[in-house]
């Protein structure tokens, strides 16, 4: 535990100056939701008061997607349900644990496998989960085939489609033989920075979808077709789940359809 949050806090420390300030102002300005406003209205609110009063106060349907989301409760939103108890579990882009440690306080009986490529990443999940029998850490990234790719490393947010200064080459591994080697899962999350496309696509292609009972997918916009690609795998998700909540580009969540 204490490596995993050392290995976070020197990850951010190894940002830039201005890579830093602008990661802060970024990320406080989407969790406040003032994307919608000008500029200089914005630049205004953030040098004049106090940006936790504008999320407890605003109207929440003026509130972005992630807006909402924290207002709802953030991250407890994804791990509230108490059908996640004894469970199989499969994460898809562990960093250091975060969603690892919500799955085992939901319940000490969970199965948890984990993915993460990033070798200072997946050795501390290693370490901080080592006395867990029922959790294991796969240093692979999750992929539409097995192959070799490089990320960029930027701290939770390393991906085959982060840019980043720091390189690091990765193996993939096809989903679908996760899952067939690994399985069966009752619980996926994925938070892969863009490589939730082919991983659903895969599973689409071969079927496992229908064997997953919920997925928690976040979807990123890695380029201009993201929005279409997006609607293109929802459309095929509607076959099989249906939609428990949706915060767009945020989190969403779906549950298979009972036969």
């Amino acid at each position: 535990m204490t490596q995993a949050i050392a290995l976070a806090k020197r990850c951010f420390k190894s940002l830039s100056k201005t890579r830093k300030f602008f990661y802060v102002l970024y990320s406080r300005i989407l969790e406040h939701s003032l994307l919608k406003l000008s500029s200089d209205r914005r630049r205004g609110i953030l040098s004049k008061i106090d940006l936790s009063e504008i999320l407890v106060n605003a109207p929440y349907e003026m509130l972005s997607p992630l807006g909402m989301f924290h207002k709802d409760g953030h991250n407890s939103i994804l791990y509230k349900d108490s059908s996640f108890k004894g469970n199989s579990v499969l994460i898809l882009g562990g960093y250091v644990g975060a969603s690892v440690q919500a799955f085992l306080d939901s319940s000490r009986n969970n199965k948890i496998v984990v993915m993460e490529p990033i070798h200072q990443y997946s050795s501390a999940l290693a370490d901080r989960f080592s006395s867990f029998s029922n959790i294991r850490v796969l240093p692979f990234a999750a992929g539409g085939k097995s192959r070799k790719g490089v990320f960029g490393v930027i701290c939770g947010s390393s991906g085959e489609y982060s840019f980043s200064n720091k390189t690091e080459e990765v193996q993939f591994m096809d989903i679908s033989e996760v899952i067939s080697n690994f399985g069966p899962f009752h619980v996926l999350e994925m938070n892969i920075e863009g490589s939730e496309y082919e991983v659903l696509r895969r599973l689409i292609e071969t079927g496992q979808i229908g064997e997953i009972e919920t997925m928690l997918i976040q979807f990123h916009k890695i380029d201009s077709m993201s929005e279409d690609n997006r609607a293109d795998i929802l459309r095929e998700l509607k076959k099989t789940h249906f939609i428990k909540f949706n915060y767009d580009w945020v989190w969403e969540r779906w549950d298979r359809i009972s036969s």
